[in-house]
């Protein structure tokens, strides 16, 4: 009850304190688990309501057509990922995605260039891999500026001022693309399938808010424990599926 008093308190004003809870490790570490125990049973009751609407949908006569084209299973990850695939999605995965998507939550300039730099990293990599070398260079030349106009400046670890608010706005939108950058796992968007994606998409935000609250009552690396917990967890059912 605790733990949904709390998850209830952080989705109605997410950044309303912004500050991690003055807690002891092992508390912290008490309610890190707790909130995997709160994933597990999320999980498997969302797998329970998922195989029992994708039945209904499936009696209406409303067939998806996922299968055979761009469905997200373990062996198409291993293909791709190779044998570094339980280091990259367990270890590198949440690393990086936590450096873009969270790290900044906590509104310090440091944090902000720093995932504003993993960004422009990742496009540089991408685009010249792919010999679009006009991008590559102009993502350098971005990230070259905003490290003299930025980084420059003796007032890096300051706090930028937001109010409660835009805090929780800037939270909220967080949590949604997240959720939603998950959808390229198909190689395909039908939109004849758009229940499947919402389907799809539930449980990934579910593990997306619990992600947030961990990074923003515990501290960005608590986050990243936690997102790895997730990763590995959700690997080991598709694996076993």
């Amino acid at each position: 009850m605790i733990i949904a008093k709390l998850l209830l308190q952080f989705l109605k004003a997410p950044y309303a304190d912004p500050h991690p809870l003055e807690i002891s490790l092992l508390r912290k570490i008490g309610l890190l688990l707790k909130l995997a125990l709160t994933y597990l049973v999320l999980t498997i009751f969302l797998l329970i309501i998922c195989a029992i609407s994708y039945a209904i949908i499936h009696s209406l006569g409303i067939h998806f057509h996922i299968h055979g084209k761009n469905e997200v299973n373990p062996d198409n990850v291993y293909a791709a990922l190779g044998k570094y695939t339980l280091l990259i999605t367990g270890v590198f995965g949440p690393l990086i995605e936590e450096s873009i998507f969270r790290l900044p939550l906590s509104f310090r300039k440091r944090d902000v260039s720093i995932s504003f730099f993993v960004i422009m990293g990742i496009m540089i990599w991408h685009f010249s891999k792919t010999h679009h070398w006009v991008i590559a260079a102009l993502a350098l030349m971005i990230s070259c500026l905003f490290y003299f106009l930025v980084l420059g400046r003796k007032n890096i670890v300051v706090t930028m001022k937001i109010t409660t608010r835009t805090g929780n706005y800037l939270v909220y939108i967080s949590m949604v693309t997240f959720a939603l950058f998950h959808l390229t796992n198909f190689s395909h968007f039908d939109f004849h399938d758009i229940l499947f994606y919402l389907i799809f998409i539930t449980p990934v935000f579910i593990g997306t808010v619990l992600i947030t609250f961990c990074r923003m009552k515990l501290g960005f690396f608590y986050g990243i424990f936690f997102h790895s917990m997730v990763n590995v967890f959700v690997y080991g059912i598709m694996i076993r599926h």
